[in-house]
């Protein structure tokens, strides 16, 4: 227990300390590997139909064995962005999912269904983009990763 308490203060130190990959900041001790949770985007797809839009994200989780054994909580979430010169748009976000890490990993995909009127956020045609968030709770680390960029005109 006391090494389980040990390395979750070290990843959490680590992560406000400016989100340095835990794995790597631990050499001194040899086969102590921290959590490592990963996300990868798989899909990134829009769909128009008339004035409303389907856009899918799909993404894989992966978790260390380390999380999967001591079941650490995470949640995850999805966000959709527009692309801009200066800043970036922020269009909606999927509600929060508690994730219980499983050593096969797990696939999410998120669905946004905006109207053109909300994609319309300059002249021209737009930049769509999603994010992906997964948070450890245990450590407070959160993991993201975005999709490509797909040009759309609403």
């Amino acid at each position: 227990m006391n090494n389980r308490l040990a390395i979750t203060c070290a990843a959490a130190i680590l992560a406000v300390a400016g989100n340095i990959p835990v794995a790597s900041a631990l050499p001194a001790a040899p086969g102590l590997v921290a959590p490592a949770a990963t996300v990868t985007p798989t899909s990134f797809t829009a769909q128009q139909s008339g004035s409303n839009w389907t856009i899918t994200f799909s993404r894989d989780l992966s978790f260390s064995a380390f999380e999967v054994r001591n079941q650490f909580p995470f949640q995850g979430w999805a966000e959709l962005w527009e692309q801009d010169e200066s800043d970036d748009d922020f269009i909606s976000r999927t509600r929060v999912s508690n994730i219980t890490p499983s050593s096969g990993g797990l696939t999410q995909t998120a669905t946004f269904r905006p109207t053109s009127s909300q994609l319309d956020t300059e002249l021209g045609g737009e930049e769509i983009y999603a994010k992906a968030f997964l948070k450890n709770l245990e450590t407070g680390q959160v993991f993201q990763v975005a999709s490509h960029r797909i040009q759309i005109s609403p």
